[in-house]
């Protein structure tokens, strides 16, 4: 902290860093107040309602959103949070929870416990699926597969089918048994609605996998599909709101993730372990999830 003083050598001010500022708040209970992230948070907000208009959404707004979700069981989770941006909700989510930010005890530890069940709904294929469903649900991000399935609107072109069943896809199958609602999204373009409303739609019935593990270890695939989903998400959002990038340069996400979900390490430590664990998605993504399971 730096004093300034007056002529007479009184202090009148103190000039506190930010990052102690911050943590002075939280241990007086009221880090809540100072959200740096204020201007996407409100962006978000509008961008979800417009494109809600006309239909039924739900903001994370804690868990009492997830009406006839149980993190803690199979349930399903009430689809209607998938229809409009999910990971665009996921994103507000961890923005306007300031408390993820630090690991401290109390309330902000009760806390984290419901953003980790926010993400065991979310990803809950995951705690509740085997390989085969975590092989598909890596497929399913994958650009060229993405790119050969929205080609398919009108006629299925040799080309792009043989690119589909070199991920074990049917597409014949999908084009005629796939319900309207999830078409719909694929042929428009909602890209992250299709990829959660076809893990939540059996999409399963449509790949012809083999899988190669027996076991999952599925906390760290969890994180691995949020850190992708997530930083993915910030990257399309920065392009089209550059001004926003100066938030984030000066209050990274990635420090924010760290520190919440992994609180005993330092802070490298924990940055360098998110990474890892995104990059790691993005090669399973990319080619690896032939690791998972490859296609009959």
């Amino acid at each position: 902290m730096q004093y300034i003083c007056d002529n007479d050598k009184n202090v009148t001010h103190v000039i506190v860093p930010i990052d102690e500022w911050e943590s002075m708040l939280e241990k007086a209970g009221s880090a809540e107040e100072y959200n740096p992230y204020q201007p996407v948070i409100d962006w978000l907000k509008e961008v979800l309602e417009h494109r809600a208009q006309g239909s039924e959404m739900i903001l994370l707004g804690g868990l009492a959103m997830l009406e006839g979700s149980s993190p803690d069981s199979a349930q399903k989770p009430n689809l209607e949070l998938f229809k409009v941006l999910p990971t665009y909700k996921l994103l507000l989510y961890v923005l306007e929870n300031n408390y993820l930010q630090y690991g401290g005890g109390g309330v902000a530890s009760q806390r984290f416990t419901d953003f980790k069940s926010v993400l065991n709904i979310f990803y809950s294929y995951v705690e509740t699926g085997g390989v085969k469903e975590v092989a598909e649900a890596y497929i399913l991000r994958n650009k060229d597969f993405m790119a050969a399935l929205q080609r398919t609107k009108a006629e299925v072109e040799e080309e792009d089918k043989n690119i589909l069943e070199s991920f074990g896809f049917d597409v014949d199958r999908f084009k005629h048994e796939a319900s309207n609602e999830l078409q719909e999204f694929l042929y428009k373009g909602y890209k992250t609605e299709f990829i959660f409303m076809a893990m939540y739609e059996d999409i399963n019935r449509y790949f012809r996998l083999i899988p190669h593990k027996d076991r999952l270890r599925r906390e760290p695939e969890i994180l691995r599909f949020f850190f992708y989903d997530i930083f993915n998400t910030l990257d399309e959002i920065l392009v089209e709101k550059s001004e926003f990038k100066n938030i984030f340069k000066k209050y990274p996400l990635v420090d924010k993730l760290a520190k919440a979900i992994y609180p005993s390490n330092t802070l490298s430590g924990a940055t360098s372990r998110v990474y890892k664990a995104t990059n790691e998605a993005r090669k399973i993504i990319n080619s690896e999830w032939k690791k998972y399971a490859t296609p009959e």
